[in-house]
């Protein structure tokens, strides 16, 4: 392929907009985590019926979102729910 004069400057900005790039989702991330009233592991219900316990929380185009493992009737975890910010889950009370 034939080159250009702007071929190097191309190339910085693409890697600096890799870094850029990772250093802001690292950022959300860490508001996510600030911003959410529940941790990794809380156990969490919804109504009456739906237990849950947080695996992960991240930022998405909401303030932050939470992976759920849905507990099952005996207990055990179970599929991966995606929960977001304006969901009404409340955390478990032991």
């Amino acid at each position: 392929m034939k080159q250009s004069p702007y071929d190097g400057e191309i190339k910085k900005l693409e890697e600096e907009r890799g870094r850029i790039g990772g250093e802001l989702v690292e950022a959300k991330n860490k508001r996510a985590n600030f911003l959410c009233p529940f941790k990794v592991g809380d156990s969490l219900t919804s109504g009456k019926t739906k237990r849950g316990v947080v695996v992960s929380i991240y930022a998405s185009w909401s303030s932050y979102v939470m992976d759920v493992s849905l507990l099952r009737k005996d207990g055990t975890q179970g599929r991966i729910a995606r929960v977001y910010d304006w969901e009404d889950w409340e955390k478990e009370e032991k």
